[in-house]
């Protein structure tokens, strides 16, 4: 028997272990267990269902740290901004979470007060105040900043009168 048929007996057997030990890995995986406890099926409610989507873009928001020495602007998150209008009251609210994680980074109404302007800096970009931010635990007046891909995004977003 020469060095070439023996690697290929061998390798051959190989392969045929292979073929057996996938075939009982796929037996042994159709194993039911009776859960313990039954739970209900409950839906989970994310308090846009009362609301109509206005203007829904991509953007980078920031807000303004005057703790810091010097004050500077950090990053918030990075999502989908939504401009929202309760369908009963009225009320316009701005909403952003963040991509992943979906946690809440922007969620405040839109008042009279409200102002915004573009970002002297940045044609991409707008910056307001707000005076209660609910996106932590704690509501606070914040400054933000948004930023957005492009120019056309930008322009898509308006506050409402």
């Amino acid at each position: 028997m020469s060095d070439s048929e023996l690697s290929v007996s061998y390798f051959g057997s190989l392969l045929l272990l292979s073929c057996v030990y996938l075939k009982t890995e796929q037996q042994t995986s159709e194993i039911f267990f009776e859960p313990l406890v039954s739970l209900p099926v409950t839906t989970v409610s994310n308090s846009e269902e009362h609301e109509t989507c206005l203007v829904k873009r991509r953007a980078k928001l920031y807000r303004f740290d005057r703790a810091e020495d010097p004050p500077e602007w950090k990053e918030r998150g990075t999502g989908t901004v939504k401009i929202l209008k309760h369908n009963e009251t009225g009320q316009y609210r701005i909403l952003m979470r963040r991509d992943r994680t979906l946690k809440v980074c922007a969620n405040h109404y839109i008042n009279s007060s409200t102002e915004l302007r573009t970002n002297c800096g940045n044609d991409r970009a707008f910056v307001w105040q707000t005076l209660a931010d609910f996106a932590d635990e704690i509501p606070k007046p914040e400054s933000l900043g948004i930023r957005f891909p492009n120019t056309e995004c930008k322009c898509d977003f308006c506050l409402p009168t």
